[in-house]
């Protein structure tokens, strides 16, 4: 029907389904042009023993967090391996041509990829609202004594992929 209406062929090319049978989840439009539709979205599922009003707030500032420092997933055991693998490589070879000794130049590299790991993943990350704490801390507090467990994230941008 929109196909008709604008002219223009139209081809799904991402998708993801989260369902809701055991966790909430929250969603992100980053500059909204009307409901629902933006150039930049984000969803994420929290499975929690907490009530859906009790941690609206938190979800949605979750989503604003992968909206905006787009982590590439939850903690470190979640990334990718040969992401990890070649990211050392980098780091090493670009430490090795200061001329540093070897041992200097391992300590760094292991500082600089945990830099790399606390950039990336989003337990790790600075919270966006508040800096000074990672996202695991204000989580960690809106819990208290409950569960609240990010399951998964995705963050679809316009033209991202291609």
């Amino acid at each position: 029907d929109l196909i008709s209406k604008i002219g223009e062929k139209i081809t799904l090319r991402r998708s993801i389904f989260f369902g809701n049978d055991k966790s909430i989840n929250f969603s992100y439009i980053h500059s909204s042009l009307k409901r629902n539709v933006g150039k930049l979205g984000v969803l994420i599922s929290i499975n929690t023993t907490k009530q859906k009003k009790e941690i609206t707030e938190l979800g949605k500032q979750l989503a604003m967090q992968v909206a905006s420092s787009s982590p590439l997933a939850i903690d470190r055991d979640d990334l990718d391996q040969n992401i990890l693998k070649k990211e050392k490589e980098i780091i090493t070879e670009e430490l090795k041509n200061t001329g540093k000794d070897t041992k200097i130049v391992e300590k760094i590299a292991i500082g600089k990829l945990n830099k790399f790991v606390a950039d990336n993943t989003l337990l790790n990350q600075d919270w966006i609202m508040e800096p000074k704490k990672k996202v695991k801390d204000v989580i960690n507090e809106v819990a208290g004594k409950d569960k609240i467990q990010i399951e998964k994230f995705i963050r679809f941008k316009v033209g991202e992929g291609l």
